[in-house]
């Protein structure tokens, strides 16, 4: 670390952070959980599910419209299988939650449609399967029947009641 200032064994100040390292984890580091969302109402249901007592360190990544999703889990994945093999460091923690107004159906046709050509090789098949897996959705609910438009002002205006 270039800005890391060492003092004693186990404490590290970096900038206005001090870190105290002890015991067996001194030398792990638990990488974030990148999570590909659409948007900012996406992060607030998540930070709100995470605030009943998991405590996942986790990255946002905002692809705008769900079917980028697909498009960055390629990448990632396409990345973190050449990591593995190539430098032996380990897959990247990544998952894309859709904000459950696309259906299944839709995704996995996108999903399909993802790699093109007529003969995909054994790591495209790998990647597809590994995207299929780590896509998931939000099932939010409201029952007023007044509120109509894109699903995302449906939640948007579900969530100011």
């Amino acid at each position: 670390m270039a800005n890391t200032i060492r003092i004693n064994s186990g404490i590290d100040i970096i900038g206005t952070k001090i870190t105290r390292k002890t015991g067996s984890f001194s030398a792990k580091h638990i990488p974030a959980l990148c999570i590909i969302i659409e948007d900012t109402l996406a992060r607030a249901v998540i930070d709100c599910l995470f605030s009943e007592g998991i405590h996942i360190p986790r990255r946002y990544i905002y692809s705008g419209a769900w079917a980028n999703q697909a498009s960055c889990l390629y990448g990632f994945f396409t990345y973190g299988l050449e990591l593995s093999e190539n430098y032996k460091i380990p897959s990247l923690g990544v998952l894309a939650i859709t904000d459950g107004d696309v259906p299944e159906k839709s995704i996995q046709k996108r999903i399909n449609e993802l790699i093109k050509g007529n003969y995909k090789n054994a790591d495209q098949i790998t990647i597809q399967e590994m995207i299929s897996k780590s896509i998931s959705s939000f099932q939010l609910e409201f029952s007023d029947e007044n509120i109509n438009g894109l699903p995302e002002y449906n939640h948007k205006n579900g969530l100011k009641k």
